[in-house]
Parts: structure tokens; sequence; C-alpha cells
């Protein structure tokens, strides 16, 4: 058998003896609590608090890390590791019957020997070439996420059962973060010493055929310390959970609250109580403080804030719970709490997801806001970026079109564009949270 393999998994184990490598104070957290986030599938409590747990270097569930991509990185999730081997051996079996494997287009699912063991795996073609003079194929294992490439067409079996990413055991993961360019080859390297080695994870949310999760790795919370060392910045991945809209500016901006959430629950008892508190000095442009809401719906009542602008005795503040900025007088500030000042934000910025062609108007803005202010939506992320995230936002009312599709007849759009494809494909896989 001709074959050429890239299987990380593999040629790590040689990484390992020749490499070490370690952020400058990573050594140091191994006396602190880990920094962990509060929201999991079973609470639904709020996202990525700053919240301890009483056990400071694991989440509970633990995964073998079996392959490192760009983006991604692969798992066996250890709680299906001896289902996995049942299912393997059961797998030789019916390689050993299937018929040979004839079209070799990229997605194909297939059969074929691993390089290492000669155990048949099952597959999928990410690439082929295929000529008179040469022939390629590399394909990507379901089960470990590993590369392989092969030369020979008749080292292929076609796989009977078409399987979906529910039934993989190598499970896809990737950080909420952006790790910055001059330090991604550091930080593969340090992605490549986790082969083969247990980690602790705690799932965030669902993104495309990945899963967000936070991580911890020899009792190292790693999202906390790429960001401590300003590797990397965080993106707001947000759970795919029920959310109220509190603020809608354009179809771009808007912020959510999501139900349940305890963060909130602190901050608004807290407000209530509030008394107001003279401040020892005037306040300067971006300080917190209290500002008191006699506009609209909060009439009179107190809510942190940010001070944004200032011309004589009228201020503009930003409510950071609620997105919004309203003007207020001298005599509604007042001084913030500590406790309460420490609290997140609760607020969550999103925009809109809209098909490429599609444009926002007043008239979508406004039916925006007639549809959707101060009611429930389940939210899914379709992307994160560093100051908001674009969702998708859909009810749990069959009858009821996601808010997109009902949206876009009020937006500026290309007369030519077929959006329907895309749309109904980007509800697909935000509908698929396993």
């Amino acid at each position: 058998m001709s074959s050429h393999c890239n299987n990380i998994s593999e040629q790590s184990k040689k990484e390992k003896k020749s490499f070490k490598f370690s952020f400058s104070n990573w050594s140091d957290i191994e006396d602190q609590n880990a920094s962990v986030f509060s929201y999991s599938e079973e609470s639904n409590d709020s996202f990525m608090s700053n919240s301890f747990e009483n056990k400071p270097y694991s989440y509970g569930k633990e995964a073998i890390v079996t392959s490192v991509g760009l983006d991604v990185f692969t798992v066996q999730l250890k709680e299906r590791i001896l289902e996995m081997k049942s299912f393997l051996n059961k797998l030789q079996t019916i390689a050993n019957e299937a018929e040979p494997l004839t079209n070799f287009e990229k997605g194909e699912q297939c059969l074929v020997k691993n390089p290492f063991n000669s155990n048949w795996i099952r597959a999928i073609i990410i690439d082929a070439h295929l000529n008179d003079s040469s022939t390629l194929i590399t394909v990507e294992n379901f089960d470990n996420g590993c590369t392989y490439s092969f030369e020979n067409i008749n080292e292929f079996k076609k796989y009977p059962i078409k399987a979906k990413y529910i039934d993989y055991y190598g499970v896809k993961f990737m950080l909420p973060l952006r790790i910055h360019q001059d330090h991604k080859e550091y930080f593969n390297k340090y992605m490549l010493q986790m082969v083969n080695q247990t980690i602790s994870y705690k799932i965030l949310c669902k993104f495309e055929y990945a899963y967000v999760v936070d991580m911890i790795y020899q009792k190292v919370n790693v999202v906390n310390q790429l960001l401590k060392e300003n590797m990397a910045v965080k993106l707001e991945f947000l759970p795919s959970s029920i959310v109220e809209i509190v603020n809608i500016q354009k179809l771009s901006e808007f912020y959510i609250h999501f139900n349940n959430d305890e963060n909130w629950k602190n901050i608004t008892i807290n407000v209530l109580n509030y008394k107001k508190k003279k401040l020892n000095e005037v306040p300067k442009i971006g300080s917190l403080i209290m500002a008191r809401n006699t506009q609209c719906c909060f009439n009179g009542c107190w809510h942190r804030a940010k001070l944004i602008s200032r011309v004589d005795d009228n201020l503009h503040v930003l409510l950071i719970d609620f997105g919004c900025v309203i003007k207020i007088t001298q005599d509604d500030v007042g001084a913030m709490d500590k406790k309460i000042s420490k609290l997140k934000s609760v607020a969550h910025r999103c925009s809109l997801y809209l098909p490429k062609g599609i444009f926002q108007t007043d008239e979508a803005i406004k039916k925006f806001k007639e549809i959707a202010l101060e009611k429930d939506f389940y939210v899914c992320t379709i992307k994160a970026e560093e100051d908001h995230t674009i969702v998708t936002l859909t009810t749990n009312n069959s009858e009821t079109k996601d808010v997109t599709t009902q949206i876009i007849p009020y937006c500026e759009k290309n007369s030519d564009l077929e959006i329907s494809s895309e749309l109904s494909t980007i509800t697909e896989e935000s509908s698929s949270i396993i």
C-alpha cells in the first residue's frame, strides 16, 4: 500500500519529545481557582459570567484530544469510548463485505484502512486528484479528525450507512477566541501538546458543525490564560437559548437578555434597593454611575450607566444593561456601589442575520421593532465578532416564520439574487443543536 499520512495524532508523539512550550505565567494559575463560565446546557444560566466553581480544575466532563486543525480541534468524549470501540469492531465486518468505491468526489463517505494499523475506518473525502499520471485522495477520519492521503483507489470501499455529524465519535471543538496572527505558531504548538491528552470541557454553544467550549488542560483554564497573555481576543459566541429583545437600534444593532440569567436577577435586586448616593466628584467621561431614567417604560427607575458626554447640566449616558443612550440631568446621577459595578453587563449586542445582497431599510427596522421588541425568541449564533454576534431569531411556534424571513420583504435587495436556498441552509444549521 502506498499512502501519505497527515495524522497529527501520530506525529505529535515525536513533537512532544523535542518541544516544550508554555506561556510565561501558566504555572502561576495552579494555586488559583480557574475562572469558569456559568452557562451550561442544563442550567441556562448567563453566558460567560465571571464566576468560580468549587472544583477549580474540572468541569466534570472529559475528552481526549485526537487531532488539531487551524480553527477547530477534534476530541473523543470519554463517556463514549467503550461505545466507539464496540462500533469500530463491528465496522471491520461491515468493511470486509462492502463494495469497492467508485465515486471519489469531495464529500463522499467511504471506508479505508488506517495506514498505521490496517484497521478499517470510516471517512469522508476532502480532496481528490485523479488523472492518468497520478492519484492522490485525501480523507478525514470521522472518529478522530485525522487526515490521510492515498495514491491507490483500490484502497477504498463504499460506506453503506450514510453518517451524520451526530453519529461521529470525533467531535469538533473550538474556543471562543481569535488568536492574534503573530501568536498563531506558538498557539498551534501548544495545542499539539494536547493530542492524546485529557481535557475537561464545558459546552457554551453549538456553532455550525463545531461546539464552542471553555476548556481546562493541566489545571489551566485555557481561554482565560490566552486572554491574560494577550495572545487572543474573545469572540462573542452566544449560547442557543431563549432570549428577550430589550432594545432595537437597527437590524445590525439590537440587544438581548437571556431568560433566567442569574446575573440579571442580582443586578435587578441591587438596583431596586438602590438609594441615591452623592458623587464625591464630578463624573468623568467613561465613568460608571447610577442614572435615573424618567423616560419611557423605565420611568423613575435607577440603572447602571456609563457617562458618554456632558453639555452644561445635561448628560448623555449609556444604560449598560439595555444598550440604549438616554439624556438625563445632574439631579438624576448617583454614585454606583462597588458591588454593583463588578457585575457583568447582561445586554448582549447582536446583529440580525441577512443573506448576501439584502440590506436594511427604515421600513425593515420599523417592522423588526414591531415583531420583536420585548418578545422572546430562540437565538442561534451565525458568526461571532469581538463586539457583537450575528444571529438568527426563531420562535417555538412552528407556524411562525423566523424573523429574517419576515424582515426580508421590507429590505432592499438585489433583484437577481436567489436567497431562499441560503436562508434555508442557515435555518437548518441553526436548528441542528445536538
